[in-house]
């Protein structure tokens, strides 16, 4: 059975025709292997950018079983505007070439796919990944419709989810309750986190002196997940005299943005960027790491802050999307909130008993996200998109 997936990421495309991910869980190995242990073929719809230069990224997404769509990139509603129509053709046309349907939401492909399969009355599969009403508030997007495409992004979503033949969401409970499965709809819930056991720490960290090694993994795309309030938290703390350094690992459009801020405020020895980094090398950069910080104003289920807490760092997280799902309340922020973040990175910072806590307490709840235990979950809800796909294509 050959099976079409949609996804809200970009990639590059190669001058050999090669397929790279901006975002490097979206690799072959960590990602579309996944559905391959189910079924026979992936086409993967997507938006393509030409990649100059050397990627960032040097492992594939493209692979025996999986190909792309060759869907040009489009950034915001006039761009989409200008080539919808084609887009619209090419995923008729794999409509018609597939038996199974991904739909990876929010997402504007997905949303595109949905309209087509919802004409056609056909079966699909949702994967809840995120949350528009958090995406899409004040602050996260500058745009002047962002209210109203905030309601209509939070109304089409709960129209995908409460319509789709099955859902599988990457919380526990959080999304649930906002976007709610049909009554017919056959759910699940699993991470889309990709965890092997080696990579799990054996032993919690011990700490016998305060943390001042602080770390942020995320894009910089767009500020989801609230690097610049992490930043301003920072010229607090350093204005009370506590002194703390911070790793930024990611890179995207409004790095720029950040630098001067982090400029403005006085703050650059006390910041490194590292860019964009294979995933590898992320571990390093977590284990030379003291605490994980992650003030986000929207979340799904954050996979970089499971990664930390696998590598046993106490975490500072906010109270978005899925993150208190992990964390107890006395270690979450509101979003938003620079003066609430600095004061609870000088309440955890300061007490290495507590620190050590943390570790042994977070490695505990990573253990739960091993790839193993997971797969079965995933491989479970697959089967069943299967069956249900069979008999309509009967």
């Amino acid at each position: 059975m050959k099976v079409l997936v949609t996804l809200g990421a970009r990639f590059n495309k190669a001058r050999d025709g090669r397929i790279y991910p901006q975002n490097p869980a979206l690799t072959y190995e960590l990602l579309f292997t996944r559905y391959l242990d189910v079924f026979d073929e992936i086409l993967v719809a997507a938006r393509i950018e030409p990649l100059s230069g050397e990627p960032v990224v040097t492992a594939f997404s493209d692979g025996p079983g999986v190909s792309f769509l060759d869907i040009p990139s489009f950034s915001g509603v006039i761009e989409l505007a200008r080539s919808v129509f084609p887009i619209k053709r090419m995923l008729r046309q794999a409509i018609q070439e597939t038996q199974a349907y991904f739909l990876r939401v929010p997402s504007v492909m997905g949303d595109l796919v949905w309209r087509e399969l919802r004409r056609l009355r056909l079966p699909y599969a949702v994967e809840v990944v995120g949350d528009p009403a958090d995406s899409l508030q004040k602050g996260a997007v500058r745009h002047p419709l962002r209210p109203l495409i905030r309601w209509l992004s939070i109304r089409q979503l709960r129209a995908q989810v409460a319509g789709a033949a099955t859902a599988a969401y990457v919380t526990e409970r959080t999304l649930q309750r906002r976007y709610p499965p049909g009554p017919a709809t056959y759910t699940t819930h699993y991470s889309s986190i990709e965890l092997p056991s080696s990579h799990i720490r054996a032993e919690p960290r011990s700490y016998a002196q305060p943390a001042s090694r602080l770390i942020y993994v995320g894009t910089l795309e767009v500020f989801y997940k609230a690097p610049d309030i992490l930043v301003q938290a920072l010229a607090i703390t350093k204005a009370k005299g506590a002194r703390f350094h911070l790793t930024i690992v990611g890179d995207g459009r409004r790095r720029p943005e950040l630098e001067a801020l982090i400029r403005e405020l006085h703050l650059t020895p006390e910041v490194t960027f590292t860019g964009k980094v294979a995933a590898s090398q992320v571990f390093e950069l977590l284990d030379k790491a003291d605490v994980f910080i992650l003030p986000s104003l929207t979340e799904g289920m954050p996979k970089a802050m499971i990664e930390a807490m696998a590598r046993a760092l106490p975490c500072i997280g906010s109270t978005a999307g899925g993150i208190p799902e992990l964390l107890p309340p006395e270690y979450l922020v509101p979003p938003g909130d620079a003066q609430a973040l600095a004061d609870k990175i000088m309440e955890v910072a300061g007490d290495p008993e507590r620190l050590t806590g943390m570790s042994a307490r977070n490695l505990t709840v990573a253990r739960k996200y091993a790839a193993e235990i997971l797969r079965e979950k995933r491989q479970d809800f697959y089967l069943k998109v299967r069956e249900i796909s069979a008999r309509c294509h009967r």
